[in-house]
């Protein structure tokens, strides 16, 4: 799999086998949990925006309204992700403070 060095993967999705979620790096499977893997990445780098996606932040290039309350965030590669509400007030708030 190709991937800048610098930036790293581009987002994180947690899969909905059974109740153990299991991450997956675009498409390279772990055996991590989400929570585990959030807690080992860079906060500056990486946010976690729903319950099952977490986020590299050098990557979202837009937020927009999806439905009545949530977002969905559009990565350079043009992956759109769901963003939950208490999601979008983290990811919001973050890219707020960069600019």
């Amino acid at each position: 799999m190709n991937k800048p060095e610098m930036l790293g993967p581009s987002w994180y999705d947690a899969s909905r086998n059974g109740q153990d979620r299991q991450v997956r790096e675009a498409s390279a499977e772990s055996s991590r949990t989400i929570s585990s893997l959030e807690s080992s990445l860079d906060p500056a780098r990486f946010l976690r925006i729903h319950r099952s996606y977490i986020v590299n932040l050098e990557r979202v290039t837009k937020i927009e309204p999806y439905g009545k309350d949530t977002h969905l965030s559009t990565l350079s590669d043009g992956t759109r992700l769901p963003v939950s509400r208490s999601g979008y007030g983290r990811l919001r708030a973050v890219l707020d403070q960069k600019a």
